[in-house]
């Protein structure tokens, strides 16, 4: 029987010999019938285990063939090029996280503060699971070496960076929404930071409870009390970075792939072997 893993959850390995996959949130797909779905799902989940386990350099089209057991034509048919791979991929992951963010305890009988605390504590529970701890990383690094990670992957942070700007927003309303927005993204960098000195396998794992609760009881200070001056007036986002207030993270986002000619899918296939063999 298969073993769905939740993306934030330990990936295990199949030494096993059982079948994992991992819980995405996959696009729509228009056009395509449900055994492409089905096929591209496979596709995509093979994806984020070589992502996973082996890093960026093993994924190429002909890794992910063969990890899927789908013949390196058909994969091509999905996805004629590398890029249009890693969109779908990286849309997935992003509609994933989507869900997660979406479905955090923020009830009205909590207080800004208190949804503030779940937040963080969230961000460091994080610290413990191989997915979470290696995806990110091997997603950085796809975005310094790839234009299309690159949008995708801000996006991804975006959505994180939105919700926590809202947050802050409701704990000190005498701040202005970039003010606010700079708050979060500060923290954002300093959780994510974290994954490189206590993430799962780093020197620091064993402190990562203790770095959590240093976080909630400092950050939640912090917010409250950071002076407006000391923030200052800030200049325009970074060229090509998406902003917050703009961004709305939906299954509309990947686009999806229709299904091409067949003269189409043999060049195309022809010239993914030949740049990602």
């Amino acid at each position: 029987m298969e073993k769905v893993v939740r993306l934030p959850k330990t990936v295990a390995s199949e030494a096993d010999g059982e079948a994992y996959s991992y819980d995405l949130h996959f696009p729509e797909w228009q056009g395509v019938n449900a055994l492409g779905r089905s096929t591209r799902k496979v596709i995509l989940q093979s994806a984020l285990s070589i992502l996973v386990e082996d890093g960026y350099k093993e994924l190429t089209m002909r890794q992910v063939a063969l990890r899927c057991g789908v013949k390196f034509g058909n994969l091509t048919y999905h996805y004629p090029t590398w890029n249009d791979l890693i969109n779908d991929l990286i849309g997935a992951v992003i509609g994933y996280y989507e869900k997660e963010l979406d479905s955090l305890e923020f009830g009205k009988k909590k207080n800004p503060v208190e949804n503030l605390e779940v937040y963080i504590k969230m961000m460091y529970e994080n610290l413990h699971h191989k997915t979470q701890t290696r995806l990110l990383p091997e997603l950085w690094t796809l975005s310094n070496r790839n234009e299309c990670a690159a949008q995708r992957v801000a996006e991804l942070y975006v959505r994180g960076v939105q919700l926590l700007t809202g947050i802050i927003e409701q704990i000190r309303p005498d701040l202005e929404r970039t003010q606010c927005e700079a708050l979060a993204t500060f923290m954002s960098s300093s959780f994510e930071g974290m994954l490189i000195f206590a993430g799962l396998g780093k020197p620091y794992q064993n402190w990562a409870p203790t770095f959590g609760r240093l976080s909630v009881a400092f950050y939640t200070e912090f917010v409250q009390t950071v002076p407006a001056s000391l923030i200052g007036t800030l200049p325009e986002h970074g060229a090509g970075y998406p902003r917050p207030v703009e961004l709305v993270v939906s299954e509309a986002n990947a686009a999806p792939v229709a299904a091409p000619a067949k003269r189409r899918v043999r060049g195309a296939a022809k010239e993914a072997g030949q740049a990602q063999a």
